[in-house]
């Protein structure tokens, strides 16, 4: 039976003993992706992807002998952890604006409609760097 007033569908912010709010209410929840991200740039740029072995094999290529959207991303954010911006997309020329999209997507909240824009861009891009001669290739 539902009472006389309305209950929240949402859970009351954290708070310790003070009657602060917890770190994670106060920074929002988008800094959380942004975190982890932060963290693999660190790992990929202290183990070294241009080093064969260093890291897994790209499950695509190994399965359909083919480049997908994200073949060469290890190595480009090695570079970009260096500081090297064009040995970065040089790897994967759709590298840095994906990250871009990304916190635009994680602070934003984007439609369907930029969803279908890099969906359609990332089949692109994975036909092109696939024609025998690209200059796109992994």
């Amino acid at each position: 039976m539902v009472g006389p007033r309305a209950t929240s569908l949402t859970a009351p912010a954290s708070t310790d003993s003070s009657g602060e709010a917890g770190l994670l209410d106060r920074v929002g929840p988008g800094w959380a992706p942004l975190g982890v991200v932060a963290a693999l740039l660190v790992a990929v740029t202290i183990r070294d992807p241009h080093q064969s072995g260093s890291w897994l094999v790209c499950p695509t290529r190994a399965l359909l002998g083919v480049d997908c959207p994200g073949c060469g991303s290890l190595r480009g954010l090695h570079d970009l952890g260096q500081g090297d911006i064009g040995a970065a997309m040089g790897h994967n020329i759709l590298l840095i604006p994906g990250i871009l999209f990304f916190v635009y997507a994680v602070f934003r909240r984007p439609g369907s409609r930029w969803a279908v824009v890099w969906g359609v861009a990332f089949v692109l891009f994975t036909i092109v760097r696939n024609l025998p001669g690209s200059p796109l290739a992994a």
